[in-house]
């Protein structure tokens, strides 16, 4: 059997269904053709949510946590594919490593134990370039290794869960035939940005005092570098490795262009006309999973086996950012 799942009249599955990168995720799906999409979510960071809300006919949301394979196992009944985007990200683990990992981890393998009892043929695992840590290649590509010297504790936490995460994930394929393909996002952002993404919550807050007038103060330094990749391309990219042949590895998704914090304000500065000046001013214990300055990655591998390249570059993402939340504000 080959390891391309259609998406035009599939069924499928998202862990974390009501994260930034499930929302997205279930509209390219259903865009796409889907039939069904079942949004399994723990309802940890969307209390507000029930059963019944979720929009479309054909959506289903089931809660349950990605640790309990009961659950799981009939979330999966009759599904296609599964796109495992439930995990705690660098923030969270260190507020809490010992769910985190077990999150991170455990659920990581739960959820592939249901997907290959349940007779699922693919699975797209949400993984972080994270598990490349302050490596020194230049540029940074799916073999360089997870370098650790100088990392935070909960930064080599949380690349590690993600490694592990993409193992099981390689052993699940040898064992059971599972297909599964592991997704190293870079920094992901949206204009429906939540309070979970440890490197784009600054663009955040900071876009939110620029339109209110008010002098921005950034916990971060100027030259902090990162690779900032909007949620759609993420999305495409996982609806990409779906419908691959791939049955099996891990690739790189970024943008291959990184840019540097006081870079990507002075752009928020322009889009909102604020006058202002912006200050840097880091905290010894801020949580960060790199201290780079120099990221290069290398995207060609996603490009050549899975047809996928970004396509929202910062100037446009941080438009449809600014555009979003003043539209919001109007309303």
């Amino acid at each position: 059997m080959t390891a391309a799942v259609s998406i035009d009249g599939g069924r499928f599955a998202i862990t974390g269904g009501l994260s930034l990168l499930g929302e997205r995720l279930t509209a390219h799906l259903l865009g796409g053709g889907a039939r069904e999409v079942v949004l399994v979510d723990n309802f940890a960071f969307h209390p507000e949510r029930t059963p019944a809300d979720t929009g479309d006919v054909r959506t289903r949301l089931v809660r349950g946590d990605v640790r309990d394979g009961e659950t799981l196992r009939g979330a999966f009944a009759g599904i296609d594919g599964v796109f495992h985007t439930a995990a705690f990200v660098t923030l969270p683990l260190s507020q809490d490593p010992m769910l985190g990992i077990d999150v991170n981890i455990r659920g990581t393998a739960t959820v592939l134990d249901a997907a290959a009892a349940s007779g699922v043929r693919k699975v797209v695992l949400s993984s972080s370039v994270a598990v490349y840590g302050e490596s020194l290649d230049a540029p940074i590509h799916e073999t360089s290794p997870f370098r650790t010297s100088g990392l935070q504790p909960a930064a080599v936490l949380y690349g590690a869960s993600k490694l592990s995460a993409e193992a099981l994930g390689e052993k699940a394929h040898r064992d059971h035939g599972l297909a599964v393909v592991s997704l190293r996002y870079s920094s992901l952002y949206d204009e429906s940005q939540r309070g979970r993404g440890l490197n784009a919550m600054h663009l955040w807050e900071v876009m939110q005092q620029m339109i209110e007038k008010r002098s921005p103060t950034i916990g971060a330094e100027p030259e902090e570098t990162h690779d900032y990749l909007h949620s759609s391309d993420a999305a495409r990219a996982n609806l990409a490795a779906m419908r691959s042949t791939v049955a099996s590895g891990s690739y790189t998704i970024a943008t291959g262009r990184a840019r540097r914090l006081d870079e990507a304000v002075r752009i928020l500065s322009a889009l909102v006309d604020f006058p202002g000046d912006v200050d840097f001013d880091a905290g010894a214990d801020r949580v960060r999973f790199s201290r780079s300055t120099n990221l290069q990655y290398d995207v060609d591998a996603a490009r050549r086996d899975l047809g996928w390249k970004a396509d929202v570059d910062l100037e446009q993402g941080l438009a449809l950012l600014v555009e979003h939340t003043q539209r919001a504000k109007e309303s």
